[in-house]
């Protein structure tokens, strides 16, 4: 009698569990716990028999279309649908209880970006570009090859042979190693109520440049890359400088009391370096109007002596002063905060 009442009990403590596995998957949302594993199988159909779609970690959000195959729930992950077993699945007080295992992923791009496309294949729309050694959020990996991540706050795929899994968690890597957050952590020190700020765009990539502008002449300005989750500063001489948008070429012109300049820089692997140094000086008391430089008596360009008309014509050589821009749109520390969501 005892044996068939505890059999009865077991028997309905497990149908209960996998009622309520069920039931808290519907709803709109739920969260991946796959309890003692780190992933669980998305299922082409409401079996274990069916092929898998992929294997998505513990802490990924999930859709729920509101039906059920008893067991499992068909849900929906980036742009890939299946069914997850019920039981993994979890809602409410008990998603927010669920720790993440989702890894973060390091973009590994040779030619600098790869794709990020809207679905698992070369054929789905480009949503995005990701740059090497950009760090992202890790959702799962489908069964034909692409990951499907987080990035820039979208969701959307890259092929695996692109991203190398990383050892600290998604939630604390890709989440605080944005440009925004990077630039906004490289100013937040550093208020004042004279300096402004801009966002140029000297490469022509997804990340723009940041500007900041201390409004005095010794105070210079600091021209800020981002890469490898960090922000890289330029410290020009002076303030004034120009840039040929999208070609990768930027020059700080400057001078004072009779000595001039012209630095010629550019962005590789993320980072400022010098492509060329121009001086001269020894005013003459002559000005070239149509260049709007003083004519003077000692040139150098990358530090040995040449004539005025070779030190301009190495100039154009490399920069197109007349295609050149300055950079416009600045405002105050409150409102670039905001831009880059700080």
């Amino acid at each position: 009698m005892f044996r068939k009442v505890g059999i009865m009990l077991v028997f309905v403590i497990m149908m209960s569990l996998l009622t309520a596995g069920a039931a808290a998957a519907q709803g709109s949302t739920a969260v991946i716990d796959a309890g003692n594993s780190d992933r669980v199988h998305l299922r082409a159909g409401a079996s274990k028999e069916t092929a898998s779609k992929g294997l998505y970690f513990t802490g990924t959000q999930v859709a729920c279309d509101g039906t059920s195959g008893g067991e499992w729930t068909r849900v929906t992950i980036g742009t890939e649908k299946g069914y997850i077993f019920s039981a993994y699945l979890k809602t409410g007080d008990a998603a927010d209880a669920v720790q993440s295992r989702q890894p973060g992923g390091i973009v590994v791009a040779p030619k600098g970006t790869v794709n990020f496309r809207k679905g698992p294949s070369a054929d789905t729309e480009r949503i995005g570009l990701l740059h090497d050694r950009d760090v992202v959020n890790v959702l799962g990996e489908t069964a034909g090859g692409w990951y499907c991540v987080e990035a820039d706050g979208k969701t959307g795929y890259v092929k695996n042979t692109y991203l190398k899994l990383s050892d600290i968690p998604g939630s604390d890597v890709s989440r605080g190693n944005t440009w925004q957050k990077a630039y906004a952590a490289a100013i937040r020190d550093g208020k004042n109520a004279g300096y402004t700020y801009c966002l140029i765009d000297v490469d022509g990539n997804d990340i723009p440049e940041m500007v900041v502008n201390t409004g005095f002449e010794a105070g210079g300005c600091q021209i800020y890359t981002y890469s490898d989750g960090q922000a890289h500063a330029l410290q020009t001489n002076r303030l004034y400088f120009t840039y040929l948008p999208g070609q990768n070429l930027l020059c700080n012109s400057e001078g004072n009391m009779g000595y001039y300049y012209d630095i010629i820089y550019r962005i590789k692997d993320g980072q400022w370096e010098i492509v060329a140094r121009g001086e001269y000086d020894t005013t003459t008391g002559e000005c070239d109007e149509e260049r709007g430089r003083y004519i003077c008596q000692n040139y150098t360009w990358n530090q040995k002596p040449v004539t005025r008309e070779a030190y301009m014509a190495a100039f154009d050589a490399i920069y197109d002063e007349k295609s050149a821009v300055e950079p416009t749109g600045c405002v105050d520390y409150d409102t670039i905060m905001k831009v880059l969501g700080a």
